[in-house]
């Protein structure tokens, strides 16, 4: 069965289509809500309110391509995210005092392994863990970051620096 007939059963009430749309969209719906989570049961959380979005719109996506609803999923996520995120009110209009994020000490002989850099960038402060994604994981630059998130250019820079270290030392630990 192809998502258009998928989407158009799903829209018509059809359970089993839902469970379907469900299955094909919840791994990226994970990977962008578990990037900003500290804890499975706050994924968790952000994944049932990013499916119900989904779900009440989903005649918007109606005619659409498998590539496009992964797109649209995935910028729906990381919206809600980020969403989220500025109504905890985690202090961000706090101007931190710029420290260069350009200096990088990094050594290239120290490998982890996947699960410890995720384990590592769950434990940093949701304003760190927020940053340090957006930046190295979702790409955006340090001004889009600023943008989204109301702050100053150099809070965002100095907050991701702040962060990588934290992250280097929970590494070290190891």
């Amino acid at each position: 069965m192809t998502l258009e007939k998928d989407i158009k059963k799903a829209i018509d009430g059809d359970e089993l289509a839902n469970i379907i749309i469900y299955d094909k969209i919840y791994k990226v719906i994970y990977k962008s809500c578990s990037m900003f989570s500290t804890n499975k049961h706050d994924t968790e959380d952000k994944i049932q309110d990013c499916m119900i979005k989904i779900f009440d719109i989903l005649d918007l996506f109606y005619g659409k391509t498998d590539e496009e609803l992964g797109r649209w999923v995935n910028r729906i996520a990381i919206n809600h995210n980020i969403d989220r995120y500025r109504k905890k009110k985690l202090n961000l209009t706090n101007r931190i005092e710029f420290i260069d994020p350009e200096f990088d000490d990094y050594d290239e002989g120290v490998k982890y392994e996947q699960e410890e850099i995720l384990e590592a960038i769950s434990k940093l402060s949701d304003k760190y863990q927020a940053i340090f994604n957006m930046f190295v994981l979702d790409g955006y630059s340090h001004r889009e970051i600023s943008k989204i998130l109301n702050m100053p250019d150099d809070s965002s820079k100095a907050i991701f620096y702040l962060a990588k270290n934290k992250l280097k030392r929970l590494l070290e630990k190891k």
